[in-house]
């Protein structure tokens, strides 16, 4: 999807065609401008829940190495 080139020639004349081509490209821009916020947005909320998995992984890992297991028959039993 290409836009019609904007010619230096063609801005000091401000033409109804100029103006047009130039708004194609403020919507483009717009849209564009609009993508990027949506991913560092959806990239700060991956970042965030990377930060709330780490931290409660964490603390189940300690958690494990605190417990201890038994072993009984085949299976194990966490004693408290």
């Amino acid at each position: 999807m290409g836009h019609p080139p904007l010619e230096f020639s063609d801005c000091y004349l401000d033409s109804p065609d100029f103006r047009e081509r130039l708004k194609c490209y403020e919507q483009e821009l717009e849209r564009t401008n609009k993508f990027i916020k949506d991913v560092i947005k959806d990239g700060n909320a991956l970042i965030s829940a990377m930060r709330r998995f780490t931290g409660s992984s964490a603390v189940s890992v300690a958690k494990e190495k605190t417990e201890k297991y038994e072993a009984i028959g085949s299976g194990l039993i966490g004693l408290e």
